[in-house]
């Protein structure tokens, strides 16, 4: 049985002493009794779905028997009566809380097998205690591609390792988890994914006391001035969500200013930081097709967005400037990796760009020489691109510019710095930059020559939480000690 079953078959039995202390002041006591029963019997079959052998089970039998002799002369005359009923109730209680061993029902629902890194650390910690069970139910969503919903199922491509359940054979319902985590909290309100509707977070509140966002995206470290331009909270959803996982103090301050009650903070870190924090201590798989093309070189992460093509001026022209450096520099290769919705952004907000972009993608696929030692990185595991990566160069609000910050590798904006940004000075390159070109920069780099090489992951330590690699430990410690304590 789970923890919340057993928690409002206690608060049940709460309701059957009240009701039964105000038996004797009743018109109509009958339906009172009824009541007490009615409730008994309920708590009975969710005792018997659990185990139909426990001794408890036959002492409600008996107290409902005690419940049908009640006459309303039996409970004004004998004052001691109903302090005797209410008294084998709590002692009903007390034998469930002592034979009834509960296992905490945690499911985790996430929906692209890319932004899994979210809740993966989460997942392993659960897995880990042998009083959680613990699933993963990846569930369906739909895509938008030139006018038409594309139904897309990932649970597949989730690392190995992972237990999965299918959806269609997981009832919320029936299981009523003590505790859902989902990284998606936008429902219909998303312009390049929806899940099914079922899945939306009013929908999944139904069915848990425990509704857990960890925002997909970590916060960017700049100052925002427009509350609503905080994705994590962005969205009306927020309002279904028990906790939402932070990852800064200053995330948590603009949560305040966004109206989200602090009680709903978990103001633990991300994650995404535990994600690439172990894996840069472990060994990383290069994929088999990679390893020619990058043997012997130093190697440029390009990562973009997935409204790159619609908030960069000339994209292409930006993309052309990192994709001409292999060219000139032979001891340098090229990993782009755009943002797995990228597509879809277009398709939504540039769609004039879409056919240049699949060819685009093509060409560097099919090893077209324009596009030499260049390749596309449309991996579910963003982390093998940054772990072997020496440099990345990227949009200045990606949430992989905050993750990569952690390796203490050298970082390169695409031309959109800002200077609401709210980590040191000087922590990073920039194209645009007339002073430093980045050409120059890049000739710099592949010799291993860092021109502002400065402990980045100590910057990152003074905004971020818990960036160690404890941070699903301990979000999982804490919901589920909230969990227990609830009981």
């Amino acid at each position: 049985m789970n923890y919340s079953t057993k928690t409002k078959i206690m608060k049940l039995i709460d309701t059957i002493n009240s009701a039964t202390n105000l038996l004797k002041s009743m018109v109509d006591y009958n339906e009172g009794i009824s009541a007490c029963i009615d409730a008994y019997d309920m708590i009975q079959h969710k005792l018997s779905e659990y185990n139909e052998n426990l001794e408890v089970i036959n002492q409600i039998e008996e107290q409902k028997k005690a419940y049908k002799s009640f006459t309303i002369k039996s409970m004004r005359t004998n004052k001691k009566y109903i302090k005797q009923c209410i008294l084998k109730n709590n002692n009903i209680k007390n034998t469930i809380e002592k034979d009834v061993i509960c296992k905490i029902k945690l499911v985790f629902m996430p929906y692209k097998a890319a932004m899994w890194d979210s809740l993966a650390s989460i997942y392993e910690a659960a897995k880990k205690d042998e009083n959680c069970d613990t699933k993963v139910v990846p569930i369906p969503y739909y895509k938008y591609d030139i006018g038409e919903q594309q139904y897309v199922y990932e649970g597949d491509k989730l690392p190995d390792g992972v237990d999965i359940v299918d959806y269609n054979e997981y009832s919320l319902e029936e299981e009523n988890p003590d505790a859902i985590f989902i990284h998606n909290i936008y429902d219909n309100s998303n312009i390049l994914t929806q899940v099914k509707e079922d899945y939306f977070t009013w929908n999944l509140k139904k069915y848990t006391d425990n509704l857990i966002y960890v925002p997909y995206c970590l916060s960017s470290p700049v100052e925002v001035k427009d509350i609503t331009k905080r994705v994590q909270f962005s969205s009306k959803s927020i309002q279904f969500v028990d906790k939402v996982v932070l990852d800064s103090e200053i995330l948590e301050k603009d949560a305040l200013n966004a109206g989200i009650p602090k009680d709903k903070f978990l103001t633990l870190g991300s994650p995404k930081f535990d994600d690439l924090y172990n894996k840069m201590k472990g060994d990383i798989k290069i994929p088999n097709e990679w390893q020619s093309i990058l043997k012997d070189k130093k190697i440029i992460l390009l990562n973009t967005g997935c409204l790159f093509f619609n908030n960069c001026v000339d994209p292409f022209s930006k993309l052309r400037l990192v994709f001409d450096i292999p060219r000139y520099l032979d001891n340098i290769a090229v990993i782009w990796r755009p943002h797995p919705l990228t597509r879809e952004g277009i398709n939504r907000t540039t769609p004039q760009y879409l056919d240049i972009y699949d060819d685009l993608c093509t060409k560097i696929k099919e090893k077209n020489p324009l596009y030499k030692n260049i390749i596309l990185d449309q991996t579910a595991d963003y982390e093998i691109s940054t772990s072997i990566s020496d440099m990345l160069i990227t949009e200045a609000r990606s949430s992989l510019l905050i993750t990569y910050l952690l390796t203490d590798k050298p970082i390169m904006t695409l031309g959109d710095y800002t200077d609401e940004w709210l980590l040191p000075d000087g922590l990073l390159y920039d194209i645009d930059d007339c002073n430093m070109p980045w050409f120059e920069i890049a000739k710099k780099l592949s010799a291993g020559d860092d021109l502002i090489d400065k402990k980045r992951s100590q910057a990152l330590g003074k905004i971020y939480k818990n960036i160690d690699g404890t941070s699903g430990q301990k979000i999982f410690a804490k919901i589920n000690s909230e969990i227990i304590n609830n009981l």
